[in-house]
């Protein structure tokens, strides 16, 4: 039987590949890393202010994504691409933080992605998020974290998820903002 529709899987994998790999060889890579506290030694070697473009592309290709997520009640059939997509960005944010003037909105991001019914992307967001916080922010995000209503039982559980590697941030098991846990 010959295939006469393409497969876009194929085109996707191989386009995440390579973001992968040129993300690794720009920071560093990750797969040799089994200590999450070394991912963070590298995140100064990004200088996000000489490309204003990429960020904006970023943001773009986050923004969608809380209603490409599925929260319980859609299919599965819409996750792949969305969770493709999110993994390799919620990454490299993870291991070069963005500039404090697009912080904000890269949070929200990863917060509408804590709603997903694919616990994986639930943890990554959180980890994710944890890493963008500053010590100085911690208590406060952590009792708006713990106060701030929950639409669905996969939503609690990614805010209880930001919560901890928040918490496990502030005592030294997990790394908040590089620079802002030694006091």
């Amino acid at each position: 039987m010959i295939r006469t529709k393409p497969c876009s899987w194929a085109i996707r994998n191989c386009g995440l590949m390579l973001f992968r790999g040129l993300i690794d060889r720009l920071l560093g890579t990750s797969e040799l890393l089994e200590d999450d506290k070394d991912r963070f030694a590298t995140s100064s070697r990004l200088a996000w202010e000489s490309y204003p473009e990429f960020l904006d592309l970023l943001v773009e290709l986050l923004e969608p994504l809380d209603k490409m997520l599925p929260t319980g009640d859609e299919s599965d059939a819409a996750v792949p691409a969305a969770a493709e997509r999110i993994f390799p960005i919620l990454d490299l944010l993870k291991k070069a933080l963005p500039p404090a003037s697009y912080r904000q909105t890269f949070r929200k991001s990863m917060l509408a992605a804590c709603n997903s019914s694919h616990w994986h992307v639930r943890d990554i967001a959180a980890r994710t998020y944890a890493a963008t916080s500053s010590l100085e922010q911690a208590v406060e995000e952590v009792k708006t974290l713990v106060h701030k209503p929950a639409s669905s039982q996969n939503d609690l559980h990614g805010q209880l998820l930001c919560v901890h590697f928040t918490c496990a941030a502030v005592v030294g098991e997990f790394p908040l903002e590089q620079g802002k846990l030694e006091t």
